[in-house]
């Protein structure tokens, strides 16, 4: 997102960490066993950017402001 953002200017960031439980079952490939089942947490992050303010929520943890022009560098194809 750091790339990006020094790419395009104007971007608000607003950055989430989730835990998601994910459950795994196996089915016996014999007679008379019971199926497996286990559980898992996966952690993930999600990174949403927007030149449009009221697209994001300013109040949520997480939230960046645009970075300043002086520091973009914008994308041409002579970048190369």
């Amino acid at each position: 997102a750091e790339v990006v953002k020094r790419r395009i200017g104007g971007l608000h960031q607003v950055t989430s960490l989730e835990t998601l439980e994910i459950t795994d079952v196996w089915e016996p490939t014999e007679q008379g066993l019971k199926e497996v089942e286990t559980k898992r947490r996966v952690a993930s992050i999600t990174i949403k950017l927007s030149r449009d303010k009221g697209a994001v929520d300013e109040n949520k943890p997480g939230y960046q402001l645009p970075i300043s022009n002086d520091v973009i560098n914008p994308f041409s194809g002579d970048n190369y």
